[in-house]
């Protein structure tokens, strides 16, 4: 409503839009092994909060290792949802924080590109985003903004900032050392894209990485048993209260049976991982 001005008939056809695009589009379920070979260089990732919550959504275009393709617009979609993952209760929106640090000329992003993510954005992640940040612009950048600014929408571009004085946007403990913060974090592909994505068996037992994708891109319960989260409050809040339903039923269970051990308590939810909020 906010995004239509509160339009209702716009409302109704921006949802109908976005419920289409999601029918047909599937970004909930872009496997993780599609995209990943588009984050081998750590050009986009996920790395703190600012001082309202908001996830830190970083792009770092002079580390692109790939043609543009329709796979690189999926893969920005990927992580877009991976964003929405990360949210805290009570947290909608996130932050973009584009690097423009070692990018060339011949490196940059074409109009096409930019004008379909921004489509995107616009039209199916509506007042998603909470402020753009944009350092270390090269000598072109100028220009290119020029050109890509009557594609984005005036609220949107009013949240943009070049070069802002990052500590009051972000806490030191959230921000990478490379802009001023104590977050010494350096991208180890491996290491990182396991803990953001994937599902780890260790033993009998699943322990959930951070966004607890199936390699199909869909969702597994502790047990490793397809399921449907409900992440309106994030996917930490989902597998809590999971947890909280599973305990309800074994205390149930353990009253009608009379067993000391269907009452035994839940074994903690994973802790959240170092690599993506400091």
């Amino acid at each position: 409503m906010r995004a239509a001005k509160w339009h209702m008939a716009d409302a109704k056809k921006r949802i109908k839009g976005t419920l289409e695009w999601r029918r047909e589009y599937r970004p909930d379920l872009i496997e993780p092994g599609e995209v990943e070979p588009e984050n081998e260089t750590g050009k986009i990732v996920l790395s703190g909060f600012d001082r309202q919550g908001r996830p830190l959504l970083i792009m770092r275009p002079g580390r692109q290792n790939t043609k543009e393709s329709p796979r690189m617009v999926r893969y920005t979609v990927w992580f877009l949802e991976r964003c929405i993952d990360l949210m805290p209760p009570g947290v909608e929106q996130l932050n973009i924080f584009l690097d423009y640090a070692s990018i060339s000329f011949s490196e940059r992003t074409s109009m096409q590109m930019s004008r379909t993510v921004l489509s995107i954005m616009a039209n199916h992640y509506v007042e998603r985003l909470g402020r753009g940040i944009i350092v270390n612009a090269p000598w072109f950048f100028g220009a290119f903004y020029s050109a890509i600014s009557p594609f984005i929408d005036p609220v949107s571009r009013d949240k943009v900032r070049f070069n802002p004085v990052l500590d009051e946007l972000i806490a030191a403990d959230q921000l990478e050392s490379d802009y001023g913060g104590q977050v010494n974090f350096k991208y180890d592909h491996a290491v990182y894209w396991k803990e953001l994505s994937e599902w780890v068996w260790e033993g009998s037992v699943a322990d959930g990485r951070f966004c607890r994708l199936a390699p199909d891109g869909g969702r597994l319960d502790p047990q490793g048993k397809p399921w449907v989260a409900p992440t309106g409050l994030g996917i930490k809040h989902a597998v809590d209260q999971l947890a909280a339903e599973e305990s309800e039923e074994v205390t149930l269970a353990g009253t009608v049976n009379g067993t000391k051990e269907a009452t035994a308590e839940p074994e903690a939810a994973p802790a959240t991982p170092a690599v993506v909020a400091a």
